[in-house]
């Protein structure tokens, strides 16, 4: 039987089955757990989809980027089905399901197995492209430098295509350094193998989950519904 430990500063707190938490808890796991499935699937259809691209040349470059941002979505919304955001409880219809919402986001961690220090719950490069308009804005009003935007390769190989000297500060607002797997977005820097390795472990939970739980009672249902 798959058991689930809530960890709280590193203690375990206590200790459930997954047949329990299932049973005992009236929100809606499975529908959070299929959801995450199925933006798994979608940031790995994503990078199949990048690596194809960079394969051929000359490189589709807004076909390219829009799998970037397909892959940022995806990996942002499991972040988000995977955390607690305090701003939407704060007051209106959702206020009096404040820490149910929390307990069941700290569950759906712990099945997942999606530690505090996870790559998927760092919210900083997610936001720099959620708030582009933002980062833009603040480039053209108070930014001297050189804006890098969607551009393949690294700063320094920018600087030398367009010979711009030394003493030019360059900023990369979208960029991807193919010599890493990595985006650039201002000081912030989101390896995509690191994150889809999460992905991949997080889909292989999820998958586990549906054999174990939800296949079971759709044969006990008799396939109905």
């Amino acid at each position: 039987m798959l058991r689930i430990k809530i960890r709280t500063n590193g203690l375990v707190k206590k200790r459930k089955t997954t047949r329990k938490v299932r049973k005992n808890y009236p929100w809606p796991f499975d529908l959070f757990i299929g959801e995450i499935k199925k933006q798994c699937d979608m940031a790995i259809i994503a990078v199949e989809d990048l690596n194809k691209l960079a394969s051929v040349k000359p490189l589709d470059n807004s076909r390219f980027w829009y799998s970037i941002h397909g892959f940022l979505s995806a990996t942002a919304n499991v972040s988000k089905l995977l955390s607690f955001s305090d701003y939407s409880y704060r007051k209106g219809p959702l206020a009096p399901y404040k820490e149910s919402n929390k307990t069941l986001k700290k569950i759906l961690r712990c099945y997942c197995r999606v530690d505090s220090k996870s790559i998927i719950l760092q919210r900083k490069f997610r936001n720099n492209y959620e708030h582009y308009d933002e980062r833009l804005f603040e480039w053209a009003v108070n930014d001297t430098s050189v804006m890098m935007e969607y551009h393949i390769g690294t700063p320094e190989i920018f600087r030398s295509q367009f010979n711009f000297p030394k003493k030019v500060s360059i900023k990369p607002l979208k960029c991807f350094d193919p010599s890493t797997s990595s985006l650039l977005c201002y000081d912030e820097t989101l390896n995509v193998n690191e994150m889809i390795e999460e992905i991949e472990k997080i889909k292989m939970r999820t998958e586990i989950y549906e054999r174990m739980f939800i296949s079971n009672v759709s044969r006990s249902s008799g396939g109905r519904k």
